[in-house]
């Protein structure tokens, strides 16, 4: 079942969309292809730690769907779905690394650029096979969110006083 989630996530490249640089129309194709076999709300508490558990339903959703369009964003870049002339793809051999969690994906090769190898996670949930994290020539989609989310929040936050000792 893995194969085929991975084989249905690829074949966004091959469907192809009217006007390839046009980023909502690429994201709509993803969500419609891809979106079912991503676990967001593991994702988004990833990303977001104790802090998401403490949100309310209906902000739990909006981040999800954040998380969501950052994720298929950046997938879509690296997938080269914003260029003119389409990367090729070489599928990876799925390996797995638990009795419960598998990787699989596969290598794009930019023409006249660089390669980029995309691996997917993916665990046992009780809908299935879902991918809770994503790396790009080894570096974790989740691990990047959560960087720039804490980023931000931290920019967002005054700057207080330090307290010091002096009297």
């Amino acid at each position: 079942q893995v194969v085929r989630i991975v084989v249905c996530v690829s074949c966004v490249l091959e469907t192809g969309v009217d006007d390839p640089p046009d980023p909502p129309s690429i994201i709509a194709l993803m969500e419609d292809l891809a979106a079912r076999f991503f676990d967001f709300a593991s994702i988004a508490a990833l990303v977001a730690g104790p802090e998401f558990a403490r949100r309310n339903v209906q902000q739990r959703a909006h981040f999800q769907n954040r998380i969501r369009d950052q994720l298929f964003t950046d997938l879509a870049r690296k997938m080269g779905m914003y260029d003119v002339r389409m990367p090729s793809f070489t599928p990876l051999v799925p390996r797995q690394t638990s009795s419960s969690t598998w990787t699989a994906g596969g290598v794009f090769y930019h023409r006249g650029g660089p390669y980029i190898r995309l691996e997917f996670y993916f665990y046992l949930s009780p809908q299935g096979w879902r991918i809770y994290d994503v790396t790009s020539n080894g570096a974790s989609a989740v691990d990047g969110l959560r960087r720039a989310y804490f980023a931000e929040r931290f920019e967002r936050q005054p700057v207080r006083p330090v307290a010091t000792g002096a009297r």
